[in-house]
């Protein structure tokens, strides 16, 4: 089969000779792969992604090279991983989600793969991850989903724009964001220990911070976090553990909606944009599954309309109440302020969730000098539109079997002509 570039054999179990089989394949996806290793013949130096979910591979302790430096490092095999796994010298995307993993699972090369750019370990059982994994360059995403003993996780490889760590219940902390991405997002909803995360105060322009139910993390954001505001920032938003909107905040309304209009300000005033800021809180006992609120600003002044929603997207909420702020530059409207437009912003959420208040707080650059951290005004426009593809993108277990929906929206990563990985 040498034009086979996708093969789907879930829960198959395979006999037989594979050589000169699969040479050409580019995804495989064997998940509940019933072998305790795979075929020594089983060559994928092709293979981009690889996906073994729900498996429970062994393997003996054989040595395997992978590359190193001027020399072939001779490395041991883990009990999970095969020997193969380690010689993949184009694969971009692991998915080894609820595979019963430990700690003493990860070979030493695994982390040494520097191609890869995605890697799913949703559902495991291990501690912590190794240090190398910081020194992966082009790793843009990592989901440790509900890996209830993580405890720790290493510093962020730089490159990286979506951590997932929801319902990782025994972590504490993060570690320092000091050097993060600037483009990153935090999803952490449900780590009930989450009690600090280092570096904060640097990340008033990271897009996405997702702690709805972390109780601990209630007070960590101070007001100067939220009154800090990049001149050049794009959109952000947060889901917090809060159920009053702050004091200083002092255009406040019960409800979801407000009206109001654009104070005249002086010549050496700069508007930068709005914050936004609801409560809400739902009207069910349990967590509940719905889609994120959307923030819908008029302007009554010249009929323009923006809406804006969380790129969190469908996803769980709590019961009792919470918060949701989002910032809006004015790049994002659409249009200039010039002072005395008329605004209404309503706010829009899905059952059983009701808004109960809601506020706004204009931003002026003399307003915030004291606040901004100096942001770059470099925006990656290719790491935004990535951005929405990989959001919207995000299996759930709902939707893993959904193969066809996904493969398109890898396609483009996984098919693409050249050898290499797409330059940003």
């Amino acid at each position: 089969m040498p034009k086979l570039r996708l093969l789907q054999i879930n829960y198959v179990h395979l006999h037989g000779s594979f050589e000169n089989l699969l040479g050409d394949l580019k995804w495989l996806s064997w998940q509940h792969c019933p072998l305790e290793k795979l075929p020594s013949d089983f060559l994928l130096e092709n293979l981009i992604v690889l996906d073994l979910q729900y498996s429970n591979l062994t393997s003996e302790s054989l040595p395997s090279p992978y590359p190193s430096p001027g020399s072939f490092i001779r490395a041991p095999v883990s009990s999970f991983f095969p020997a193969s796994v380690l010689n993949l010298p184009s694969i971009r995307i692991l998915h080894f989600s609820d595979c019963n993993l430990s700690d003493g699972d990860f070979p030493i090369g695994l982390w040494s793969l520097l191609t890869l750019q995605r890697v799913w370990l949703d559902g495991n059982s291990f501690h912590s991850l190794p240090s190398s994994v910081s020194q992966l360059p082009n790793l843009e995403l990592l989901s440790v989903d509900n890996c209830r003993s993580l405890q720790l996780l290493p510093e962020l490889p730089p490159k990286l724009v979506w951590l997932y760590a929801n319902g990782c219940t025994s972590m504490e902390k993060l570690p320092n964001l000091s050097n993060a991405n600037k483009f990153l997002r935090l999803y952490l909803m449900n780590c009930t220990r989450l009690a600090a995360i280092q570096g904060l105060e640097h990340l008033s322009s990271v897009r996405l911070i997702a702690i709805e139910g972390c109780s601990d993390m209630a007070t960590a954001f101070g007001d100067s976090f939220f009154q800090g505001y990049s001149e050049h920032a794009e959109t952000s938003d947060m889901y917090l553990p809060r159920r009053h909107i702050p004091n200083w905040f002092n255009n406040q309304n019960m409800g979801s909606s407000i009206s109001f209009d654009i104070p005249p300000f002086h010549a050496e005033q700069k508007f930068l944009g709005i914050t936004l800021w609801i409560v809400y809180e739902s009207t069910k006992d349990g967590p509940v599954m719905t889609l994120s609120p959307e923030a819908i600003i008029m302007n009554r002044t010249n009929g323009a309309e923006l809406r804006h929603t969380c790129p969190l997207g469908y996803g769980p909420h709590n019961p009792g109440r919470h918060s949701w702020v989002c910032r809006i530059p004015v790049s994002y409207l659409g249009y200039p302020i010039r002072g005395g437009e008329q605004l209404e912003v309503l706010f829009e959420i899905n059952q059983p969730l009701e808004v109960k208040q809601c506020g706004y707080h204009l931003v002026y650059k003399p307003n915030i000098e004291e606040y901004d951290q100096g942001q770059s005004p470099h925006v990656d426009e290719d790491v935004d539109s990535a951005g929405i593809m990989v959001d919207n993108m995000r299996p759930t277990r709902a939707h893993r079997k959904q193969v066809v929906s996904f493969l398109r929206r890898h396609w483009s990563l996984v098919f693409q002509k050249d050898d290499g990985l797409k330059k940003r």
